[in-house]
């Protein structure tokens, strides 16, 4: 059983948490890694898709995670979607009911950690960066390169597409944008993963380092 694990909502999460941290040496163990360790190098965490939000957020899951033989530290990482405050009271809510007395009101813009001395340490980050609504595809727009020249444009695009002839809910906007963007690289239509590991994205940009050491505070990495 793995002492480091981190709760996704979906495979996309997955993908795109394991190939940011493997560019920094950081190794998640799961199914949909692009890559192995290296000989020899042990995995830091356990990066475990739950399906949906509301799987990843029920009770008797997040228990029975925590729960779990060996776990020293657990992460959460769900979108903020379009009402933080209303995502962290629900999170919040949960974590109380854990066992967890000193659970902040606000979450911390660089990723909340919970401290306990009779339970493992829980770790809670809210897509895209703790401060603002949206998902993991917010997450990713930040990972673009300033002055992206492409970036406008996809954004312009699907913005100018009627109501009527409009497939998907508006809700997906953001998704639609960033795989337009990534429909226009050099081979189109590469997952979002890929485009990290080809550097179309930046796996070094400031709001990828902050994801990145909130993990390393976390599973202590």
């Amino acid at each position: 059983m793995a002492r480091n694990k981190l709760l996704v909502e979906g495979k996309n999460d997955q993908i795109v948490i394991s190939t940011l941290c493997q560019h920094h040496d950081i190794w998640a163990e799961n199914k949909e890694n692009l890559k192995k360790p290296p000989l020899g190098r042990a995995f830091d965490f356990e990066c475990k898709n739950k399906g949906n939000d509301d799987k990843l957020l029920d009770a008797d899951s997040l228990s029975a995670e925590l729960k779990a033989s060996g776990v020293e530290a657990m992460g959460i990482v769900v979108d903020a979607d379009s009402d933080l405050p209303a995502r962290w009271r629900e999170v919040r809510e949960r974590v109380r009911n854990l066992g967890y007395e000193t659970v902040p009101f606000q979450p911390d813009p660089t990723g909340t950690i919970i401290i306990s001395n009779e339970l493992p340490t829980i770790g809670v980050w809210l897509m895209p960066d703790n401060r603002i609504e949206g998902m993991l595809e917010h997450f990713v727009e930040l990972l673009i390169p300033p002055g992206d020249a492409l970036w406008p444009h996809a954004q312009k695009c699907t913005l100018e597409i009627a109501d009527t002839d409009r497939p998907f809910a508006v809700v997906h906007l953001q998704k639609a944008q960033i795989h337009t963007w990534l429909a226009w690289r050099e081979v189109p239509g590469v997952p979002m993963g890929t485009a990290i590991q080809s550097q179309w994205l930046d796996a070094n940009s400031p709001q990828a380092l902050l994801f990145v050491n909130w993990l390393k505070r976390l599973f202590k990495i």
